[in-house]
């Protein structure tokens, strides 16, 4: 995601949401997921951490929070442009979702909705998806460390917290995304200021009784690949859920080598097993190539965590056609019918149908 700096933000900030809430613009993504770059090479003292005993029920015991299903994953997806810049109107949304899921012949498990530091929600989206039987993922922008450590923010922070609270239904939060990224090291500055603004806004949605709101921690893959994942961490008893973001650049980035779902969360899953917290993919997709190669990418992600990734407990695909920079990204899922095809068949595997 792309976020520019608070200063040039400052004229704008409050015109934004009205702007784009009247035109029923989704939003809140503007650049796709692991587009940010490496993971940030400053390190600190990695916080201590402990296992918590294995369980079905939430991370931190509270029923209210989405649970962690014994077998299996949860599945889910944003679903955003079908052209390059193109946002969907709220009517074009719920359609969007209404025939990926009557394709399917189910109802997904977790819908995904991206919204700036400065936008109010949750908005229609979340009592909607919650309406329709999913799981809100709601990815909330940072802001300067700096000044949340300051309590600038704390009044928007405490407005968040009782607006989730209020919709009385379990929902993921995953507050400032790829926060190791390149785009997003001018307002996350280093890991210690970071995990204190994690840690300050963790306190605030738990003061305003907010523990139907699990907390996932969601670096890109470069931060495990990279080693730099340690310094980034809050500590298990400030996250509910870790996460990572992770694509097959391949074709569109032909210096980077066509990469299976498995080789770009390897070292994700590693680490996410030490934690022994439950893993989420927040964001993952692939591009097309050759003929049937993106199916056969989906097919083998689904084999993947049927069988060497049965830790990760929920997986949410980037379903978007996206321009950055003059190139297309096409990661929808019907980019070809063979793709399509792969991931309804995915979608109606017994290991990804938890909750029915």
């Amino acid at each position: 995601m792309t976020y520019r700096s608070r200063s040039a933000v400052a004229l704008v900030a409050a015109i934004i949401p009205l702007v784009l809430t009247a035109c029923n613009v989704p939003y809140g993504r503007t650049v796709t997921g692991s587009h940010n770059g490496g993971g940030a090479t400053t390190t600190t003292t990695p916080p201590t951490t402990t296992t918590p005993p294995t369980t079905t029920t939430p991370p931190t015991g509270d029923s209210r929070k989405p649970p962690v299903p014994a077998t299996g994953a949860l599945v889910g997806a944003w679903i955003g442009p079908r052209r390059p810049g193109v946002y969907l109107t709220k009517a074009e949304a719920q359609a969007a979702w209404a025939k990926r899921e009557a394709d399917a012949g189910r109802t997904y498990d977790v819908g995904q909705e991206f919204y700036p530091f400065t936008s109010p929600f949750p908005s229609w989206r979340e009592p909607w998806h919650i309406a329709n039987g999913r799981i809100p993922l709601v990815s909330w922008a940072g802001a300067n460390t700096d000044a949340v450590n300051a309590g600038t923010y704390d009044d928007i922070f405490r407005a968040r917290a009782r607006g989730l609270r209020d919709l009385n239904a379990p929902v993921f939060l995953r507050w400032f995304g790829e926060m190791n990224g390149r785009k997003k090291r001018e307002i996350a500055l280093d890991p210690a200021r970071f995990i204190a603004a994690w840690r300050r806004v963790r306190r605030i949605f738990a003061a305003e009784g907010a523990t139907n709101v699990a907390f996932v921690w969601c670096p890109t893959v470069d931060a495990f690949d990279n080693g730099s994942a340690d310094a980034w961490y809050p500590g298990n008893d400030s996250v509910d859920w870790v996460c990572a973001d992770g694509y097959n650049w391949n074709p569109a980035w032909p210096t980077a080598p066509y990469s299976s779902f498995k080789s770009v969360f390897a070292r994700f899953n590693a680490w996410g097993q030490a934690s022994g917290k439950p893993m989420m993919i927040g964001e993952f997709g692939s591009l097309e190539k050759d003929p049937g190669m993106k199916a056969s990418w989906l097919s083998a992600a689904a084999a993947t965590l049927k069988s060497d990734y049965r830790g990760i407990k929920a997986v949410v695909y980037y379903d978007e056609n996206k321009g950055e920079d003059g190139t297309s990204y096409d990661w929808r899922l019907d980019s070809s019918s063979s793709a399509y095809a792969a991931w309804r068949s995915l979608v109606d595997d017994p290991w990804f149908r938890t909750r029915r």
